[in-house]
């Protein structure tokens, strides 16, 4: 098994009082690391990634990526970590991440932030116990973006399990063509009620959810110099390759080769 490589670049507690003082808003800034927030008290106050609001309430996590633009209502305080890493595989799973998650269980996550503290040497007993600590808490917040957002429909409840069937199944069919109706169809569910119920467990519509898996498992592909765009375009799924160049590029300011070409550049440093 090869496990993901990354790098822990701070953690701890961040109070804005003791940095900004009496400002009402933080200064623009852009994201060099991966970085996960949590709020654990509810506020009217906003932060925005790219522009977008996010609302603080309590349990909310923040997760913002590199190249984003970030700026917060003022004031908060919240558990943070931030994380670099060049790891391929570690990048791309990352930016699948929305840029907010929110759990109900704040008591557990609050524990997993507060485990991170106990770590702060430089012996191997340190750096593996931090390390471990990360990885739980890092796979706590996937877990989270994977299951979807709180369950304030309880109709959420009672197909929670066809939904995630109906996910799980985009996820090892990307090849395939996929229809509102063939995943309506999985849930047993009827297309418009499947796609509403989708949408609020997910916070986004089936095809956006579609599109970006399948980008996701195209930037994975992409690392590897031995496959053809047009193969690729085909395994995950995109109809044409022209239709692949577009998404793509809408999805990262970049042609598929031109990514393919600044990655494996990367790799080679």
């Amino acid at each position: 098994m090869k496990f993901f490589d990354f790098e822990v670049v701070n953690f701890g507690i961040f109070d804005s009082s003791m940095k900004f003082g009496d400002r009402s808003v933080s200064k623009k800034r852009a994201v060099g690391f991966f970085e996960f927030e949590l709020f654990t008290s509810k506020s009217e106050k906003l932060s925005f990634i790219d522009d977008r609001p996010i609302a603080r309430n309590n349990g909310t996590i923040i997760c913002a990526k590199p190249g984003q633009t970030r700026y917060s209502e003022l004031p908060f305080r919240c558990h943070y970590l931030h994380i670099s890493s060049d790891d391929e595989r570690f990048i791309s799973l990352m930016e699948t991440l929305p840029d907010s998650v929110l759990v109900h269980d704040t008591d557990r996550i609050v524990q997993m932030y507060e485990e991170l503290l106990r770590f702060d040497g430089d012996s191997p007993e340190e750096v593996f116990g931090l390390q471990s600590a990360v990885c739980k808490l890092i796979g706590f917040i996937l877990h989270l973006a994977e299951s979807g957002l709180p369950e304030t429909n309880p109709a959420l409840h009672t197909y929670r399990k066809p939904l995630m069937e109906a996910a799980n199944y985009i996820k090892h069919h990307l090849s395939e063509k996929l229809t509102l109706n063939d995943l309506a169809g999985i849930a047993n569910l009827s297309p418009i009620y499947f796609h509403k119920l989708f949408c609020e467990r997910f916070g986004k519509t089936p095809s956006k959810y579609i599109l970006e898996h399948r980008i996701a498992a195209a930037k994975l592909s992409l690392l590897s110099d031995n496959v053809s765009i047009s193969s690729i375009a085909a395994d995950c799924g995109f109809s044409t390759q022209s239709y692949f160049n577009n998404k793509f590029k809408e999805a990262t300011g970049m042609t598929p080769l031109a990514y393919r070409k600044y990655m494996l550049g990367r790799l080679k440093l």
